[in-house]
């Protein structure tokens, strides 16, 4: 207890690392160079990620698509074959009411049909190219 009387009292404040350390930047040219390296490397690296991240994805899609078009493919024709045996059916039948049934399965399977070959509706159009819209007004004339 006697030896911290006895010290002298020193100031913190005005020791020369204090004095240093107030007007030290946060960052010096070395430590700016280190972290812009580092954000380039960084960018670089998530610019990469997405590139093969953008071509995991279209591959998927196009197996998708691939997919999907065997699949519409596959139930057209199950459905055409459908078509046909009902109207060879509807041809030998005589019986009213399964005449009537015949007949209501042949539309709903030429709904079907219609859709998946991609033919509209009679009298509906297709949409038309998409026309291209000008941004803004345009400049006035002097």
């Amino acid at each position: 207890m006697s030896d911290l009387l006895t010290q002298p009292v020193v100031n913190i404040a005005s020791t020369p690392q204090a004095q240093q350390s107030k007007h030290k930047p946060y960052f010096c040219n070395a430590d700016q160079r280190k972290m812009q390296a580092k954000s380039v490397l960084s960018r670089k690296e998530n610019q990469q990620k997405a590139l093969t991240l953008s071509l995991k994805v279209d591959e998927v899609t196009q197996q998708v698509q691939q997919q999907l078009n065997s699949y519409v493919a596959i139930r057209l024709t199950r459905v055409r074959l459908l078509l046909d045996s009902i109207d060879e059916r509807m041809s030998h039948e005589t019986d009213p009411f399964k005449l009537d049934k015949l007949a209501s399965s042949q539309a709903k399977l030429s709904i079907q049909e219609r859709e998946l070959a991609g033919r509209p509706l009679p009298g509906a159009r297709r949409p038309g190219p998409e026309r291209i819209r000008r941004e803004g007004p345009a400049a006035p004339l002097d």
